[in-house]
């Protein structure tokens, strides 16, 4: 008796909970503002360097994320 209560209450929660709906929204936000931002709020210390595609890399390069 148990398990039917259990599994008419399962079902009406299904039957009337609303549809999830994804989002296709594309945001395109400023990565230096980003990484400013968090050296000034403390979060970042600035001892990890971030190099984007084009700018130029001095010293050696220890190892690369292509797929990044």
């Amino acid at each position: 008796m148990k398990k039917s209560g259990f599994a008419l209450a399962f079902a009406t929660v299904l039957c009337f909970s609303p549809a999830a709906q994804a989002r296709d929204t594309t945001h395109f936000f400023d990565f230096q503002r980003a990484i400013e931002a968090a050296i000034a709020d403390g979060q970042l210390d600035g001892t990890v360097k971030f190099y984007l595609k084009g700018q130029h890399v001095r010293g050696k390069v220890a190892r690369t994320f292509p797929e990044a």
